[in-house]
């Protein structure tokens, strides 16, 4: 009697904690769910608070480090939910939300390598996880690597037929065009009296993915009763989130008329969202003469679809006979993006804005009031043309009209 007694009470004490516990559970994911339904309305605030709180009840809760990661993600607070998310997986290295939900805050961020990188490593122990696939196969996408997306996204597809977010990475993934062949031609009439000048070029932009960026580029020039060739080529790397530096060279061997070597170097810093500030330096050498400049610069956008430049450029040129010439331009031009592609301009420029131009008569102390338009249509997405019209009108009386026609073909 005495044994059933005591065993009695020992049951008897033991079910209210388990009672309790599963009570507290279930206060838990109740709390839980709720913070998820206030997220997911954008009442994120309030959902923060929810997660906070059972952060502080429970430090190693996963579900809520996760949670409250997410909601920071969502507002904007990367660093912020980058520390939570990695505390999260600390506790448990293989939480597919956590791995996930930490790979989106890099890849929102534009680091995009370092994204895919954290989920290769779980790939390799999750190889048919579609959440993973997916998102290697996204953030591929918006990285402009075309083939990667497209083969993550068939894996996908291959485990589960007729996906609908492979199928569409895999569509999107085919609009991508990493390569650019252009062909251009410019005419050039200075005073309607004065021999015609005609400028033939092709050229090859290549963009490998959202870092790099090259091209090369050959014209063959007639002007002044002089006739020209010259090779040019150049780089642009991101360097960082908010940095890209870009680099220019051109080579014209034995030139009348064309910079007989000529470089540039520019660096671009995206100073808030719809700003971006730049700075350069330019060298050329001409056969009787060299040039150095440098500018400053600003694009901003206004509106997302309007875009709005402004330069100003100091350029030095150093005559053999012992002369130099002084000369400052400043640069203004707003462009309207209709479309990813297609786009319409008009710019004005006074002085001379040596920054851009490469002959020989365009450079020194010269004063014009330049005015130029044009714009880029696609009639498929990978044939367009570019149509350019410019008139510079110089002080002397010396009027210059030049008319340009550009053809692209896309891959």
């Amino acid at each position: 009697m005495l044994r059933f007694l005591s065993f009695f009470t020992i049951i008897w004490a033991i079910v209210p904690l388990f009672m309790g516990s599963s009570a507290f559970s279930a206060t838990i994911s109740d709390r839980l769910a709720e913070a998820r339904d206030l997220a997911n309305r954008s009442k994120f605030e309030e959902a923060l608070e929810i997660y906070d709180t059972l952060v502080k009840l429970d430090p190693e809760n996963v579900d809520a480090l996760n949670g409250k990661a997410r909601v920071l993600s969502w507002m904007g607070k990367y660093d912020e939910a980058v520390i939570v998310y990695q505390k999260a997986l600390s506790l448990t290295p293989h939480n597919l939300d956590s791995l996930t939900g930490l790979a989106d805050v890099y890849a929102w961020q534009g680091n995009y390598d370092r994204a895919i990188h954290l989920l290769m490593g779980a790939l390799d122990e999750f190889p048919d996880e579609r959440q993973l696939l997916i998102r290697i196969a996204r953030y591929h996408l918006w990285a402009q690597k075309k083939r990667q997306a497209r083969d993550y996204a068939a894996r996908v597809l291959n485990k589960y037929p007729g996906d609908k977010d492979a199928t569409e990475i895999i569509r999107q993934a085919g609009k991508i065009f990493d390569s650019e062949q252009y062909n251009g031609y410019t005419y050039l009439n200075i005073n309607g009296d004065i021999p015609n000048g005609h400028n033939f070029y092709t050229g090859l932009r290549y963009e490998p993915n959202e870092r790099y960026r090259l091209f090369g580029q050959i014209d063959y020039l007639e002007r002044f009763n002089e006739v020209d060739g010259r090779i040019s080529g150049g780089v642009s790397v991101r360097l960082k989130e908010r940095w890209r530096l870009s680099g220019n060279f051109g080579f014209a061997p034995d030139a009348k008329v064309y910079a007989i070597v000529a470089g540039s170097a520019d660096i671009a810093y995206s100073l808030i969202s719809p700003l971006v500030l730049y700075g350069g330096v330019n060298a050329s050498k001409f056969k009787e003469t060299e040039l150095y400049g440098v500018s400053v610069a600003g694009e901003y956008y206004p509106f997302g679809n309007i875009s709005i430049l402004s330069r100003v450029t100091l350029s030095v040129t150093d005559f053999h006979e012992n002369r130099h010439g002084w000369d400052t331009a400043l640069f203004l031009k707003v462009t309207r993006f209709v479309s990813d592609t297609d786009n319409f301009f008009v710019y004005f420029a006074w002085g001379d804005e040596s920054y851009l131009n490469s002959t020989i008569d365009q450079i020194g102390d010269i004063e014009a009031r330049t005015f130029g338009l044009g714009g880029t249509v696609f009639f498929k997405p990978s044939v367009g043309i570019l149509p350019s019209f410019e008139y510079q009108d110089r002080d002397g009386g010396t009027r210059y009209l030049q008319l340009g026609l550009e053809l692209k073909f896309r891959w």
